[in-house]
């Protein structure tokens, strides 16, 4: 996060939300000024907002165990997910890429022991887990949003966006948002099909 003209901001490439200044995150040097230029451009029209609706999804096989619902530790890193190389340094487990487990369907190490799945709580069905980053929920104007910034919205108070008017244009124009606190701006993308069919939308709670 960073502070500017007034604002404190935090983005991840995506999304962007900016509230009122807040002390503890001072000016960047090598803050990005267009930033600022995007709220400037695109933050108008809270009038038209309404409400963002809920989102569901139906529950899929949880990727990250394969529907097992656990998980087997690595006997390589003892669970850790790093590794000391012969040089003394720490890298990345080779083995298990570094989350310190992999799925069971893959066969135990001998002595390996196995741990419920975090992602889906040892259910072995899963919603968040089981959406790709790309899949989308498909918006009326033939843009969509990634679900996962869709869930992240509806935790924030009172959040209200403008979707633009007729088709979407080619411009990839972010949609603005506005919360109790503060206001962002989401970037769309273009609707994937897939598994978008496991999503719909309704009315905002």
């Amino acid at each position: 996060p960073w502070s500017a003209d007034g604002y404190s901001f935090a983005k991840d490439g995506k999304i962007v939300v900016r509230v009122a200044r807040i002390d503890e995150f001072p000016d960047r040097d090598d803050a990005p000024k267009s930033v600022s230029e995007l709220f400037e451009k695109n933050l108008a029209g809270a009038d038209k907002a309404s409400p963002v609706p809920v989102v569901e999804v139906k529950a899929c096989s949880c990727k990250t165990c394969r529907g097992r619902g656990k998980l087997t530790q690595c006997m390589e890193c003892n669970g850790e997910g790093m590794q000391e190389c012969d040089l003394g340094h720490e890298h990345e487990c080779e083995f298990c890429h570094g989350n310190g487990h992999y799925s069971s369907t893959f066969g135990a190490q001998d002595g390996a022991s196995t741990v419920a799945c975090d992602d889906c709580d040892g259910t072995g069905r899963s919603v968040v887990a089981s959406r790709g980053l790309d899949t989308c929920v498909p918006l009326p104007n033939g843009q969509g949003a990634q679900v996962r910034y869709m869930l992240k919205l509806k935790e924030l108070p009172n959040v209200r966006w403008r979707l633009p008017e007729g088709k979407w244009d080619d411009n990839m124009s972010p949609i603005p948002f506005w919360f109790d606190g503060g206001e962002g701006l989401l970037m769309p993308m273009r609707v994937n099909g897939g598994d978008s069919d496991n999503i719909k939308l309704s009315a905002a709670a």
